[in-house]
């Protein structure tokens, strides 16, 4: 077990996870410019698409199209973006040992991701509600907020998934983004007080 210890042994875990890192950001970002062509890609199975004969546009190759289509539609929505930060978060505290408040951090972006996911999900919803158009190959917030969205709409009505999405939204932005929170109450304290002093 001993060997597990050693420096060399963090230092290559954690280039591997920045090297994922980069790797997984670079495939998440050019499944927005290439998804839609490798669609075919998208459809099959992991040991299928290390046949040679599959071609794929996404820069990360046939697995990164996989993996992107995955994270993407299948799961979390362009939140999936989020992901990339919580690897880089983990790379930096196994290569250098340190990262200030690491654990909230990586807290605070999963919250974040499961809020962008679901949030995103209920514009889609409500998007295709009122144009009746298709979103095409990119579900912005996965199959995950498309379908809380759905449910939450059965469960507490539109009404009440609209507040649910504000009211996790102010408590995401107080408990993870303190200062931005009091930045807005007191801006909007003072817009208040400044109109009420106009009335007066």
């Amino acid at each position: 077990l001993s060997m597990f210890k050693g420096e060399g042994v963090r230092i290559s875990f954690g280039v591997l996870f920045y090297v994922f890192t980069i790797y997984l950001f670079i495939s998440l970002i050019s499944f927005f410019v290439y998804g839609g062509m490798d669609y075919h890609v998208a459809g099959k199975g992991f040991y299928e698409i290390m046949d040679i004969g599959v071609n794929a546009k996404n820069w990360g190759g046939p697995l990164g199209a996989k993996i992107a289509d995955y994270l993407i539609n299948q799961c979390i929505g362009i939140s999936a973006l989020v992901l990339c930060y919580i690897l880089a978060i983990i790379g930096t505290r196994i290569l250098f040992k340190s990262f200030d408040k690491y654990l909230k951090h990586i807290a605070v972006s999963l919250a974040l991701m499961v809020w962008l996911s679901l949030f995103l999900g209920y514009i889609s919803e409500n998007f295709t509600k009122l144009t009746n158009a298709d979103t095409g190959f990119l579900y912005l917030g996965g199959a995950h907020g498309y379908y809380i969205s759905l449910w939450l709409d059965a469960f507490i009505g539109e009404a009440g998934t609209f507040i649910t999405i504000l009211a996790t939204f102010i408590l995401l932005l107080y408990f993870g983004f303190r200062s931005i929170f009091y930045r807005i109450t007191n801006s909007i304290r003072t817009s208040w007080q400044a109109r009420q002093e106009r009335r007066a």
